[in-house]
């Protein structure tokens, strides 16, 4: 799943992951030439390579080897007591070698609902990319990355380089605004939450971002015409 989705979403590496010779090898690419900056990039990937897997799973996520395209001076000790595995520069690629049993480690917290719910946003995240360079289309793809969290419109700005007037025109030349996004983004959340899952009011009202149910229960309300209750039972039929 990680390998499917990564490439989609804006990251200064692009990691290709393969099996050869029953030895699971992690690729790492630029997307662009990153020159002096690339060890801090592949110092990054290295630590969430190592360190994620072992959040979800609760064991030992080892890497076994390191291999790297930039010289080692000053950093080869320190790389070696931090990743804890042989580490070797001037290398033709910038690879990891795993341990491919950990690929038959199970995440402590798997829910096949949460799964499905989160395949399908990642789906869609992807179809809206293709579909449409519009700015509107541009917020909510951010909006959808950030799940929980409903930035304010400067910080939207921010994350798009540009200025929040630059922003409000933009949209304003879409005949839409930054709320009438974040409304129709949490309105189609609510819906998916509720018919794919059994997840509780109170969890999807957390989930969009409100600080009180009763918030999210009269925005529902503002929505769809029904309250909650009355939409699942319409919704069973």
């Amino acid at each position: 799943m990680f390998s499917k989705y990564f490439s989609h979403n804006d990251y200064l590496l692009r990691l290709t992951n393969y099996v050869r010779q029953n030895t699971w090898y992690n690729e790492i690419k630029e997307t662009f030439p990153l020159t002096d900056l690339l060890p801090f990039a592949i110092e990054e990937s290295a630590v969430r390579s190592k360190t994620l897997p072992e959040v979800l799973t609760g064991k030992p996520h080892p890497i076994l080897e390191l291999h790297l395209t930039y010289p080692g001076e000053g950093r080869a000790e320190l790389y070696e007591k931090t990743f804890e595995c042989p580490c070797y520069f001037d290398q033709p690629k910038n690879l990891m070698k795993l341990d491919i049993s950990r690929l038959d480690d199970k995440i402590l917290m798997a829910d096949e609902e949460m799964f499905k719910i989160c395949e399908q946003q990642c789906k869609e995240l992807i179809l809206t990319r293709e579909a449409s360079s519009r700015v509107a289309d541009k917020v909510q793809r951010i909006l959808l990355n950030m799940p929980g969290q409903f930035p304010t419109m400067d910080e939207i700005a921010s994350i798009l380089h540009i200025g929040t007037r630059t922003l409000r025109r933009q949209l304003a030349s879409e005949d839409m605004s930054y709320q009438q996004i974040v409304d129709s983004t949490r309105k189609s959340l609510a819906l998916q939450y509720l018919d794919e899952s059994r997840l509780s009011a109170k969890e999807i009202s957390y989930m969009l971002g409100y600080t009180h149910v009763s918030n999210f229960r009269k925005a529902f309300k503002n929505w769809t015409g029904q309250n909650i209750t009355e939409y699942k039972r319409s919704s069973c039929h």
